[in-house]
């Protein structure tokens, strides 16, 4: 990792992973594959997921994605396909939540957050039109993409208020 650490992705350890790595990396990875107007980052849709959540599930809100710092955003038609894909995954969001102390299985606020970003995003970042046959209705907000230094800021500020 950026950090020097060796993550084994069968059985991953907590000491093996590091908030530096999450932030760097999240804050690097685009959304989508990539597959939007301008480069969009993991980092910056969980910050405002955790902007837009309940006050109760913040902190799932923000960790919600951290696994893919190791793994990489699997777009989730393609991660349906890839049943191992999602063992490592969950196995990952596991240690996860029990080294930094959040609920995992994530809370129900968690997922309807994450979907109604879902739909936010493709309604200002894409091209794609499919997300009015969604059953969730975009925030009231537009999505503004922030380079990576700012995702980077913005994740470790919630990250020390929340998880301080």
């Amino acid at each position: 990792t950026r950090y020097g650490h060796k993550v084994h992705f069968l059985k991953p350890q907590p000491s093996e992973l590091d908030i530096r790595d999450i932030a760097h990396t999240l804050s690097r990875i685009v959304r989508f594959n990539g597959h939007t107007i301008k480069p969009y980052h993991v980092a910056q849709h969980v910050c405002l997921c955790c902007d837009a959540a309940p006050e109760n599930c913040k902190r799932e809100a923000l960790s919600h994605d951290w696994a893919e710092a190791y793994v990489g955003d699997c777009p989730s038609p393609l991660k349906g396909l890839l049943p191992q894909y999602a063992e490592i995954e969950a196995r990952l969001e596991k240690v996860l939540a029990r080294k930094f102390h959040y609920r995992y299985p994530y809370p129900p606020g968690v997922r309807d957050v994450d979907m109604q970003m879902l739909v936010t995003e493709m309604r200002d970042l894409t091209k794609r039109s499919d997300w009015k046959h969604y059953p969730f209705t975009p925030l009231n907000m537009r999505v503004v993409p922030w380079d990576s230094a700012r995702c980077y800021r913005e994740f470790m500020k919630r990250f020390r208020r929340l998880f301080a």
